[in-house]
């Protein structure tokens, strides 16, 4: 059984239900939500509501997805709905913006058009955070030099800076990436 918060109009749905028994999309956006429906996709549902207050029973789901939207939310709220609606041993599914890098600090001060007022990317305190509520497992730090072959436009430069990036991400430079993603493991917590 999965969830996926922030399914938007369910395109990545179609996909996931090949996998599981059953699969649940939610997003906030009503309008998303009634374009995820249309699609009739088997073994699946959607509702629009707030990933700040889940309406799920407690240990319903196996696994959580969660694709670049922990950094739009209140995250010890948002985590702490995820927890208690995983099942004992289950997994949260995600991908985040990291925000340890000075120069992508600077970057984003330089642009802030370029995103929404609360956006947030991770740093060492929102870590910190999520590792209270679930352990690390399998953890990939991703977009350090490979960010530069979007400028060059040959694959075969992105494949060697990409290679790179997997040396240099298990080192403490790993801090230095773009994002992360990863499988993170239900601590327990009681309620």
């Amino acid at each position: 059984k999965v969830l996926e918060i922030g399914c938007s109009n369910g395109s990545a749905a179609a996909e996931y239900s090949k996998y599981f028994d059953s699969y649940l999309g939610i997003d906030i956006s009503d309008m998303a939500i009634k374009k995820a429906k249309s699609l009739k996709i088997k073994n699946s549902k959607f509702i629009c509501t707030d990933a700040h207050l889940l309406p799920i029973e407690n240990n319903k789901f196996d696994c959580v997805i969660v694709n670049s939207l922990l950094h739009h939310l209140d995250l010890a709220k948002s985590l702490s709905e995820i927890n208690r609606v995983l099942k004992k041993d289950g997994y949260l599914i995600f991908r985040e913006p990291l925000g340890t890098n000075p120069f992508f600090q600077f970057y984003r001060k330089l642009t802030p058009t370029q995103r929404t007022p609360h956006e947030k990317p991770f740093d060492f305190t929102d870590i910190k955070i999520m590792k209270s509520y679930f352990y690390f497992e399998n953890i990939r730090y991703f977009g350090f030099l490979n960010i530069f072959s979007a400028f060059l436009r040959y694959k075969f430069i992105r494949k060697i800076l990409s290679q790179f990036d997997i040396y240099l991400s298990k080192t403490v430079l790993k801090f230095f990436f773009w994002q992360f993603s990863g499988f993170a493991k239900k601590r327990e917590i009681s309620f």
